[in-house]
C-alpha cells in the first residue's frame, strides 16, 4: 500500500517540482509544501515534513530547505542549486542544520555535479562527500544516448576506497530499446562476480493514439528464461488523460495466467485537472472492486490559478464505513517575486515564531524590536487574512483561533527589509 502511494507522489513530483530545468510560471510560484500523516491508534496527527523553495531571477529553483518533526517542525537540511547559461542544473550542494550552533553548516557536506550532451540530456551525475581532508567520490550515474538522443543505457557506480577507482561491485545497469522515439523496453542488470546478469525487464506497448497502454514486468530466473511478474493496463478519456489503471499479478502455480489485483479510478474537474483517485482491490469471491479496508481515496484541490493546493489521502475505515484521514499534503504559492531582491525567506535565527504548527495563537519575538513593523498574514492563494494582534516592543501575539487548518504565510516588513515565514495551522 505504501509503495502505491509513493508511486502517486513520485508522479506528482516529476510533473510539478523537477529542478533540472527552469519552469515557466505565470502569477504563482511554489514556495513551500507541508506533509503529515494520521495515526489511528493514537488518534492524532504524527510525523510531519515540509519543504521551502526559493528561486533565482531566471525562475530556476535556487534552494530548498527541508523540515521534519512530530510535534513541531525543525530544519534538517538545505540544498543549493547552480545553473549554467542554458538554465541546466550543474551543481547541487547539501547542507545540514547544526543544532549545537543553531545554524547551517558552513560548507556543504555533499554535492552532485551534472554534465550534459549536445542534445541537453544528462550524461553523468557525480556525487561526492566531504570529510576532514577534502572531497571524496561517492557514486556516479552515467547515461548513454543514440543518434535520436534516446537514452539507451544507464549505469550506477560506487567508489571503491581501497582501489581508489570506480567499482562494478553493487553496480546497477539498465538498457533501453525504442521504436522511433517510443520506449519499448527496459532491462535491469546487477553485477555478479565478474559480469552483469539480467534481473528484471519491463515491456511497453502503446495504443493507436501513441499513449502508453500496457506495461509488463518480467523476472529473470537466473538460468535461461523470463517469467511474468506484474502488469499494468491503462485506459484514457478523449482528452488523453488516464481514467483507469488496472494492476495484475501473474499466477504461475494455479491459474498460469494474469490475475486482476487492483484498480485506480481517476476523475477530472471541468478544467480537465485530476480531482480524485480511488484505489480499490479485486475481491475474488464477489468478482468486484469493493470499497473496503484496503481502499484509498485521494482528493486534489486547486487554487484560482489552477495550481495544486492540497492532496487529501484517506483510507476506508471498516467500523465507521467511511474514508478517514491518512495523509495530507499542502502546497503554498506566492505571487511571482523572483525579481524582487528585497523579499526573501526569513532565516531561522532572525526571528522566533512559536508554536509552529500553531492552534489558537502565535508569538513572534525579535531582539531587535518589532513593535513598529508592518505585519500581515496571507493564505495559500495570496489573499490577506484579517487577524487580531497585540504588539509590544520585542513581541507580537497573533490570535488565530478563527483560522481554518492549513498553511499560511507571515509577512513582516521592517524599515530595512521584508521577510516571509511559513506557518501551519493544525
Amino acid at each position: 500500500m505504501k509503495n502505491l502511494y509513493i508511486t502517486l507522489i513520485s508522479i506528482l513530483f516529476v510533473l510539478f517540482y523537477s529542478p533540472l530545468k527552469a519552469q515557466k510560471r505565470s502569477k504563482q510560484v511554489l514556495t513551500g509544501t507541508f506533509f503529515r500523516y494520521y495515526e489511528p491508534s493514537m488518534k492524532a496527527w504524527q510525523g510531519m515534513d515540509s519543504v521551502a523553495f526559493t528561486y533565482d531571477k531566471q525562475g530556476n529553483k535556487a534552494s530548498t530547505i527541508e523540515f521534519m518533526g512530530d510535534d513541531s517542525l525543525s530544519a534538517t537540511s538545505k540544498r543549493i542549486f547552480s545553473y549554467n547559461q542554458k538554465n541546466q542544473l550543474i551543481l547541487e550542494e547539501f547542507f545540514y542544520w547544526d543544532n549545537t550552533n543553531a545554524n547551517w553548516s558552513n560548507t556543504p557536506s555533499s554535492r552532485s555535479t551534472y554534465a550534459y550532451n549536445n542534445g541537453d540530456s544528462i550524461v553523468s551525475i557525480l556525487s561526492e562527500f566531504k570529510d576532514s581532508i577534502g572531497w571524496k567520490n561517492s557514486s556516479k550515474w552515467e547515461n548513454t544516448y543514440d543518434g535520436n538522443n534516446n537514452k539507451i543505457q544507464e549505469l550506477d557506480y560506487t567508489w571503491d576506497t581501497l582501489s581508489k577507482n570506480w567499482s562494478n561491485v553493487g553496480c546497477q545497469k539498465s538498457t533501453f530499446t525504442y521504436q522511433n522515439t517510443q520506449r519499448t523496453s527496459k532491462t535491469s542488470f546487477t553485477w555478479d562476480v565478474n559480469q552483469f546478469k539480467a534481473s528484471s525487464k519491463w515491456d511497453y506497448s502503446y495504443n493507436s493514439n501513441g499513449k502508453l497502454e500496457i506495461v509488463i514486468n518480467q523476472i529473470w530466473d537466473g538460468v535461461n528464461s523470463w517469467h511474468n511478474s506484474a502488469k499494468d493496463s491503462l485506459l484514457y478519456n478523449n482528452n488523453g488523460q488516464i481514467t483507469e489503471q488496472y494492476g495484475f499479478n501473474f499466477d504461475e502455480i494455479k491459474a498460469k495466467n494474469w490475475v486482476l489485483t487492483y484498480k485506480y479510478l481517476h476523475t477530472f474537474n471541468l478544467t480537465n485537472l485530476i480531482n480524485q483517485t480511488i484505489l480499490t482491490f479485486w475481491d475474488t469471491k464477489s468478482k468486484s472492486f469493493p470499497i473496503d479496508v484496503n481502499s484509498r481515496e485521494i482528493t486534489y484541490n486547486y487554487n484560482k490559478y489552477n495550481d495544486l493546493s492540497t492532496i487529501f489521502d484517506k483510507r476506508f475505515d471498516s467500523i465507521t464505513k467511511q474514508f478517514v484521514d491518512y495523509n495530507e499534503t499542502y502546497f503554498y504559492y506566492n505571487p511571482d517575486t523572483i525579481n524582487s531582491a528585497s523579499i526573501h525567506s526569513t532565516e531561522i535565527n532572525e526571528f522566533t515564531i512559536y508554536p509552529n504548527p500553531f492552534n489558537d495563537k502565535i508569538i513572534l519575538k525579535s531582539t531587535n524590536g518589532i513593535n513598529q513593523s508592518n505585519l500581515f498574514l496571507t493564505n495559500n492563494i495570496g489573499e490577506i487574512i484579517k487577524i487580531e494582534m497585540e504588539k509590544h516592543e520585542n513581541e507580537i501575539t497573533i490570535f488565530t483561533g478563527n483560522l481554518s487548518k492549513g498553511i499560511y504565510y507571515l509577512h513582516l516588513e521592517t524599515n530595512d527589509d521584508s521577510h516571509l515565514k511559513k506557518i501551519v495551522k493544525m
